[in-house]
């Protein structure tokens, strides 16, 4: 396990490596069209910074409705700082630190046990992307009937993660624990789900809370993309937004730093987007989120190191 880890913090290294000199190159060879880049609308850094908040907050509600299930009812407020907390920490180190700190803090404060939280981020996950293929479905569609953009790779992907996981949504079984401890791990995460699944008031909030979360997600990056007064529809939007979730799925760098830009700008050349307008716009989206996360990051993650060292 110890290998692995030092694996793949090496290919997070060379991953945010190759970013960096693709984007120092681009940014070189383009010098003349970076500057003249102009904030149009400054009005609209704001909306994006409470967007950017806003949207810790329906994370932290998310996280409070999937514990509901399995016994642990946190308040919002602590909901809220502990997606701050996580965000911060997979800000500043790879590999998703953030959610790792979290489930040790409930673990200490909660005896919230590991596979329960493996559960509800596996949960959160499964409707994000869930919920995500079909808008992005729709998105594809709604495009190629509009704009004549079609791009069968990317259907094709969204259509086969759409039906992974309808498959997981309609299966309903519950295992019996076997002698092996970790694929017994396993096991209690897939009970888990049949838990959770089975409470249609959670199922009902927490679908309703991952479209929000998505749908604010399109119109941050839709705010973002009018601050410089690039032209771009919210259907084009919702399109790049869940793109850039798969993105952060892959945390081997911190906060996926150069793999979330990389799919949103590539991706958005396929959709009449140039990579001058996309990589603009991810870049200031990505600090905007700094600011947010060390703002709030650094004042909760001192809150709540506080509070278990006074429990």
């Amino acid at each position: 396990m110890e290998e692995w880890r030092h694996v793949k913090s090496k290919i997070g290294i060379f991953v945010l490596l190759v970013f960096i000199i693709w984007f120092g190159y681009y940014a070189t060879s383009h010098a003349e069209e970076f500057k003249q880049l102009t904030i149009i609308h400054p009005e609209y850094l704001a909306l994006v910074l409470l967007l950017i908040i806003l949207q810790y907050g329906i994370i932290g509600l998310i996280t409070k409705y999937l514990m509901e299930p399995l016994s642990l009812n946190l308040k919002f407020g602590e909901a809220f700082g502990l997606s701050v907390t996580a965000g911060f920490y997979n800000l500043v180190s790879p590999f998703r630190a953030g959610m790792a700190i979290r489930a040790v803090y409930l673990k200490n404060k909660y005896q919230f046990s590991y596979t329960n939280f493996v559960t509800t981020l596996s949960v959160n996950y499964i409707f994000i992307f869930w919920i995500g293929s079909v808008l992005a479905l729709m998105s594809i569609a709604w495009i190629f009937f509009t704009e004549h953009f079609f791009n069968i790779y990317i259907f094709l992907f969204f259509t086969l993660f759409f039906l992974s996981l309808s498959y997981i949504f309609i299966f309903r079984r519950t295992f019996r624990e076997t002698k092996y401890a970790w694929v017994n791990k396993f096991i209690q995460v897939v009970n888990n789900w049949s838990k959770i699944k089975s409470n249609h008031r959670i199922l009902f909030l927490v679908a309703l809370l991952s479209l929000a979360q998505l749908i604010n997600t399109s119109v941050m990056l839709y705010m973002q993309f009018r601050i410089f007064d690039f032209d771009i529809t919210m259907t084009k939007s919702i399109l790049l937004a869940v793109i850039g979730y798969l993105g952060t799925f892959i945390g081997i760098t911190p906060a996926s730093l150069g793999i979330k830009e990389a799919l949103i700008t590539f991706s958005a050349t396929t959709i009449g987007i140039t990579t001058l307008e996309s990589l603009s716009v991810v870049v200031l989206g990505r600090i905007l989120t700094i600011v947010v996360l060390f703002t709030l990051g650094s004042y909760y993650s001192y809150y709540f190191t506080k509070k278990i060292l006074n429990q």
